[in-house]
């Protein structure tokens, strides 16, 4: 008996332009690409074949998601455990890793609205709400994310 340990491969698409020449010198720009295979989960670098290891990992020997992750990281090419997050294979079933969000200050509403009418600077708005600089632009990103989504 001969034990084989997983192997994991990085396959890189490469698509080359094609163009006419002859059509391009009286200026009929033609130019073809190939198409690109499709992911699994939308946006993701994830294959076929990872989400079907992660899922019978989960699934079929119940093994916990940090340990998923490690394993993952054992067989890929030198990834941070951070980067697996970016296949989509965890987060595509919502699991959230990381700081848990910080919730919108009382007096958010109306430290936003001087802010933006330039009554008064970035960083006396931070300093009235109690967060840092960098904290009230992530904030600000994210209630402008989630008033487009709940206008969709």
């Amino acid at each position: 008996m001969q034990f084989i340990p997983a192997t994991v491969k990085v396959i890189d698409f490469y698509r080359e332009s094609f163009q006419c020449l002859e059509c391009r010198k009286k200026e009929h720009f033609s130019i073809e690409k190939p198409q690109m295979p499709q992911p699994v989960l939308a946006k993701s670098i994830a294959s076929p074949s990872s989400v079907a290891h992660v899922i019978t990992q989960k699934y079929q020997f119940s093994m916990p998601d940090m340990q998923i992750k490690m394993s993952l990281t054992i067989y890929t090419v030198v990834r941070p455990v951070s980067a697996i997050d970016n296949t989509g294979c965890f987060t595509a079933y919502g699991i959230h890793y990381g700081r848990p969000q910080t919730n919108f200050p009382a007096n958010w509403d109306v430290v936003y609205a001087q802010w933006k009418a330039q009554d008064i600077t970035a960083d006396e708005a931070a300093v009235k709400l109690g967060i840092s600089k960098a904290t009230l632009y992530r904030m600000e990103k994210r209630r402008i994310k989630e008033s487009q989504t709940a206008s969709d």
